[in-house]
């Protein structure tokens, strides 16, 4: 898998890679990974740490992640720090995972 970088400005940049119909996008901001954004099809590089991965039921995130609420077409899980995962729904099931960081 070889990532592309780009800087759409000073400070800020992505690295994308994508694999086997996947595509996994990190957006920085400095040296600090701000999002981390995994879409397109089921692969094994489409999951999360814990196993949420794209393709799964809509349920698949309060099973694996726990306390979450839905708003319109996504799932939030949203932790004490300010940390949160947001999942995208299309017919129930998961098309797109984000992971956003709280940066202080």
């Amino acid at each position: 898998m070889r990532p592309k970088t780009y800087s759409p400005n000073d400070g800020v940049f992505s690295i994308v890679w994508d694999e086997a119909g996947s595509r996994i996008h990190v957006s920085f901001t400095g040296q600090i990974a701000g999002v981390v954004a995994v879409s397109g099809k089921p692969s094994s590089t489409s999951r999360t740490g814990r196993g949420l991965a794209l393709g799964q039921p809509a349920d698949a995130v309060e099973h694996v992640y726990g306390l979450s609420f839905q708003h319109g077409d996504y799932i939030n899980v949203r932790w004490n720090d300010g940390t949160e995962l947001r999942a995208r729904l299309t017919a129930d099931r998961i098309t797109s995972i984000e992971l956003i960081a709280s940066i202080k």
